[in-house]
């Protein structure tokens, strides 16, 4: 579902961010959202 790969994409991008610092991490939410 289009909803399951959304979580999915979501999951992953906070996987992948998560070394950054918290400011790139909310830049980079804003700019997903």
């Amino acid at each position: 579902m289009l909803l399951e790969r959304y979580i999915l994409n979501k999951v992953i991008f906070l996987a992948l961010f998560s070394d950054l610092s918290l400011k790139n991490n909310h830049k980079l939410n804003l700019l997903l959202y």
